[in-house]
């Protein structure tokens, strides 16, 4: 017999698994997984999920029409940071809009990889050599509150100046 219990409270999911209340749980939390990692009464196992946390740019309007300033956000972006800090390592790094284990996957993408420098001098090329200001839309939902001032510092050490707004 199994019976399933939705929780959408991962802090009270994990204290019933801790307490015994459940025999399993899946939960997201990066810092939800460290604590019961530490709890030895526990198996606790990280596995690839399907979700991928995307950063979106209105393509239609300046100055994200201009795809050097696309390539420039995306060299800017320290994602190894973002796994390791706001995910806690939680998670496979992705250089693609799907993980992994999703259907459609492939690895014949290309990679931006992080390089400020590069970003800067995109930038310049596209007539932004003193950056811009944009206003970032997030999600306040797990783990967008743990990611975006990561984004914003990685955009704001380029030149895009960038106001939160959750």
């Amino acid at each position: 017999r199994v019976t399933f219990k939705v929780i959408p409270d991962e802090t009270v999911a994990s204290l019933a698994l801790e307490n015994g209340e459940l025999d399993i749980a899946i939960l997201r939390a990066a810092e939800t997984y460290e604590q019961l990692k530490a709890n030895p009464n526990l198996v606790v196992d990280a596995t690839p999920g399907t979700s991928v946390r995307v950063l979106a740019m209105n393509t239609a309007s300046p100055p994200f029409d201009d795809v050097h300033v696309r390539q420039a956000v995306a060299h800017a972006i320290n994602k190894d940071e973002i796994v390791e800090i706001a995910l806690a390592g939680t998670v496979a790094r992705t250089d693609n809009v799907f993980g992994p284990t999703t259907f459609g996957y492939t690895s014949d993408v290309r990679i931006y990889e992080y390089n400020p420098d590069k970003a800067k001098q995109l930038l310049a090329e596209a007539g932004y050599p003193d950056g811009f200001e944009v206003t970032l839309y997030f999600s306040t939902l797990s783990p967008w509150p743990d990611i975006v001032p990561i984004l914003k510092a990685n955009l704001d050490a380029v030149g895009i100046k960038v106001t939160l707004e959750g």
